[in-house]
């Protein structure tokens, strides 16, 4: 007999591993019959079915496996899911989100790639405003690795008072700028261990719009009889984000920076003042990350109790200045922030502990969060769940919660 040792290593399936049943699952032939040209798009058509009970957007998993952001499967091809899997809020407490959220597990191929060329148009039935857009699309499954690039570009044309109101300013005022926006993604994934899986994304994107204002102050008839106003955004961002297990806990770490530019340029010459214009603009960049370790801590008659722990921080840094007629008038808003909260699910009956009256579940979670210039914010909630039926669930739940205006509220005009 031989006495080799043998080490089989095994990785999780696709499918999410809980004993929550799935409230829904749409397979391959229902995902084609909504006809939709990306995953985003697929995922905006079920919002009814994927809205917690307040009305939250879903906790999205690939995979069985949480990331940081859906735009990193957004782009792909509805083709490229074998099925979507929808669970109620029950899942999302024991995965440490809030319990208000449901969870979708997106189930992708294990072999898949695809070239996708889409041409869209938007005409109206009477005068112009067409919207044009062209998308470009490559993607490829390999077993545990994927990764896709996507471009877009979208234009639009201006719509003047004249092609919708009788009597109106003519083409001295848009009521639509026209605009041009371009948008380029990728994205990748792949394990980096036995357990561990990285994934990276990057995107990059910059549009203008011109529009008109008709003159209210014309002086004499030299004066332009309307106003242009040029606007330009552009934006960048680069995510990482992993998942794994760290003993018989589950852990998700993601980081992220972003960098944001707009600008706003109004033409307002008339004889008296020849080089008069108005001219904002805005620079916003921030860094965050955040960690999230979840696991069961204890076990009940009813079943295990779970419990989350997340830590997170976040650096905002705005500068803007808005120019007058030359007079400047600069703004800047620096914020840090951090932020720890935890959540406990304890199941107080269950299959086997007084199975006759279904699953009762009580939910706490609390947090505090402390940002710059500000006294510390706090956050917490209670409630119950009861599900006397896998298709009936019932929630009562209270939360109370502190939160902080924006960078950008603060610094905007």
């Amino acid at each position: 007999m031989s006495d080799r040792e043998i080490v089989v290593v095994g990785r999780r399936s696709s499918e999410v591993f809980t004993e929550v049943p799935p409230i829904d699952e749409i397979d391959e032939n229902e995902i084609g019959a909504f006809a939709s040209g990306s995953i985003a798009e697929l995922l905006g058509a079920l919002s009814p079915q994927t809205r917690g009970s307040s009305g939250t957007g879903p906790v999205i998993l690939v995979n069985g496996k949480r990331v940081g952001s859906v735009t990193e499967v957004s782009n792909l091809p509805p083709e490229a899911l074998v099925k979507i899997q929808i669970y109620s809020e029950q899942l999302g407490q024991s995965l440490g989100v809030a319990a208000d959220k449901r969870v979708v597990n997106l189930v992708l191929k294990k072999d898949f790639r695809a070239v996708t060329v889409q041409i869209d148009g938007k005409f109206p039935t009477a005068g112009v405003g067409n919207e044009y857009q062209g998308r470009f699309d490559l993607a490829r499954i390999k077993g545990s690795r994927r990764w896709n690039v996507s471009a877009q570009l979208t234009r639009r044309e201006a719509v003047f008072e004249n092609d919708r109101i009788m009597g109106g300013r003519g083409n001295l005022q848009s009521l639509i700028p026209k605009s041009d926006r371009f948008d380029l993604s990728g994205t990748w994934s792949d394990y980096v261990s036995e357990d561990v899986q990285l994934d990276v994304s990057a995107s990059i994107s910059a549009g203008q719009s011109v529009g008109r204002v008709a003159s209210q102050s014309r002086i004499s008839t030299s004066d332009p009889p309307f106003h242009l106003i040029r606007r330009k955004n552009s934006a960048a961002n680069f995510a990482v984000s992993g998942n794994g297990q760290l003993g018989s806990w589950d852990w998700f770490a993601s980081g992220s920076a972003d960098w944001s530019y707009s600008s706003s340029r109004i033409n307002r010459q008339n004889a008296s003042t020849p080089n008069g214009f108005s001219r904002t603009e805005g620079r916003t960049a921030n860094i965050r990350g955040n960690a999230l370790f979840n696991g069961n801590v204890a076990n009940l008659p009813a079943g295990p109790v779970s419990a989350s722990i997340e830590i997170s921080a976040l650096r905002e840094i705005t500068n803007g200045n808005s120019n007058i007629d030359g007079t400047v008038t600069p703004s800047h808003v620096g914020r840090t922030s951090g932020e720890a909260k935890g959540t406990l699910a304890i199941p107080l009956t269950g299959a086997n502990f007084l199975s006759g009256i279904g699953r009762l579940t009580a939910n706490f979670e609390g947090g505090i969060e402390t940002v710059s210039s500000l006294s510390p914010l706090i956050d917490y909630g209670y409630g119950l769940r009861w599900a006397p039926d896998p298709a009936l669930q019932l929630t009562a739940f209270w939360s109370r919660n502190e939160n902080a205006p924006s960078a950008t509220d603060l610094s905007d005009p």
